[in-house]
């Protein structure tokens, strides 16, 4: 991967209070955690955390062009940036509660250089961690790997793609652009490896050995795939992880090449909401550009963020490089597209592999790609991984074996259904550099999902 320096002062927005009235008010059903109707609010308005606020519509914001505010009418009579919108000025429409937020000023400092390492400081093969890294290629999306003698106080995961949905007919195109972090200095000790793309948050655990554990599945591993335990973990106190901030994270054109995600990306926690919230919206499905192999064009997205009083101490990642790259699109053969159309049907017990065909790459992969299979079930991941070039990939099996330790390890006793991701992706780790007492990992994962329906008889 090309490694240029790039310095400028990067500005982006944040989420702040606006798109309200003076009004106080009460909900009528009296719930204040959502947006409700209350006898204070005016048409057009909504009650949420005792003040009234304009509602809009997700869905159906900046969809008409326009000129002026002359050209909408109805319920989004604002012209904004060329479109019709309920919502006034800088103010932006959260999906997730249909209304109108402003956004502020949030400036990302210059990153700073740290000296170079000395020569002989042998480098990690297995993915774990690396004392004063800055990233690595991760053994799969989300994992957040850490020392033996250390906790890890927050985790942040930056999850970017595109998906086809083979659930429903004809199959679906849409966009994900999602950030969580949490806090998880909950005193559990260190050695635990947090998963942030699951929610709540979990650690990840290796199933015991059977024959230690009459109760524990066998055949957790095989060829392609393997089984995790995914833990619920609480402090001390009784308390678990909790969503937290990690500072405005910022997902953007690298210099060196443009036109890789449009539009630019800016997430920052909305300390109401519990939550981040990526602006603006709505997102298009094809915001990213997939690289190319033949011939080799590819593309890349840069992710940074700003310090955070107490938590993180410098800006993030240390150089504005290139960034990470975005998979090639994920082609399945004819036959595999038609299973991932029908649904994945397993026999109980499983008597049949599932087989997955796709195209195979074998150029312009930077090492931090591969294709993956994952089911997350109530307490268990199966994770199935093909590494690719040289020669390897275009095919990956489900075995029959570990799909029966599954239903065990989930207990499945009658027909289930989970969602299974057939997916090619890029994953990093990054380490922020922190305050005295913290330790902070952000995963940063850009795929294209083929997303279906697996079901347990």
């Amino acid at each position: 991967m090309n490694r240029l320096l790039s310095r400028s002062l990067l500005a982006a927005v944040a989420l702040a209070y606006s798109g309200c009235s003076d009004k106080t008010c009460t909900p009528s059903n009296g719930d204040n955690s959502t947006p409700g109707p209350a006898f204070e609010c005016a048409a057009g308005e909504v009650c949420y955390l005792g003040r009234c606020i304009t509602t809009c519509s997700a869905g159906a914001e900046l969809v008409e062009p326009c000129g002026s505010d002359n050209d909408c009418t109805g319920a989004r009579p604002n012209c904004i940036r060329g479109f019709c919108s309920s919502c006034e000025g800088s103010d932006t429409c959260v999906p997730a509660l249909n209304i109108c937020r402003s956004v502020t000023e949030v400036v990302f400092p210059d990153p700073i250089d740290r000296p170079p390492e000395p020569p002989d400081v042998p480098r990690p093969l297995d993915a774990g961690f690396e004392p004063g890294g800055v990233a690595r290629p991760l053994r799969d999306a989300g994992v957040v790997e850490q020392p033996e003698d250390r906790a890890v106080t927050r985790i942040a995961y930056v999850d970017l793609g595109r998906q086809r949905d083979y659930r429903v007919t004809p199959p679906v195109d849409s966009s994900v652009a999602e950030v969580r972090a949490f806090d998880t200095a909950i005193g559990t000790g260190p050695g635990l490896k947090w998963r942030a793309d699951v929610d709540p948050p979990r650690v990840e655990a290796e199933f015991p050995d059977p024959a230690e554990d009459p109760d524990a599945p066998a055949n957790v591993v095989d060829e392609f795939c393997e089984l995790r335990q995914l833990l619920t973990v609480t402090g001390t106190a009784g308390q678990t992880a909790t969503p937290a901030d990690f500072g405005a994270i910022r997902m953007v054109n690298p210099t060196n090449f443009p036109g890789s995600i449009e539009p630019e990306l800016i997430a920052t926690f909305d300390i109401d909401l519990g939550r981040y919230q990526v602006t603006p919206q709505p997102i298009p499905t094809a915001f990213l550009t997939y690289s190319v192999s033949e011939p080799v064009v590819p593309r890349f997205v840069l992710v940074s963020g700003t310090p955070l009083p107490g938590v993180i101490a410098l800006g993030w990642p240390e150089t504005l490089d290139d960034g990470h790259h975005v998979p090639f699109e994920l082609r399945p053969s004819a036959a595999t597209e038609a299973a991932l159309q029908a649904g994945f049907q397993v026999a109980n017990p499983a008597n049949q592999d599932l087989t997955f065909r796709y195209d195979r790459i074998e150029s312009g992969n930077d090492g931090f790609e591969a294709v993956f299979v994952r089911v997350t079930g109530q307490r268990t991941e199966l994770f199935c991984e093909q590494q690719e070039g040289l020669g390897l990939g275009g095919d990956m099996r489900v075995r029959a074996a570990i799909l029966n330790a599954f239903r065990q390890a989930e207990g499945i006793t009658s027909p289930r259904t989970y969602d299974l991701y057939f997916e090619r992706a890029s994953r990093e780790l990054l380490q922020p550099a922190a305050a005295d007492d913290q330790l902070v990992l952000v995963t940063v994962r850009i795929r294209h999902s083929l997303r279906a329906r697996l079901t347990f008889q």
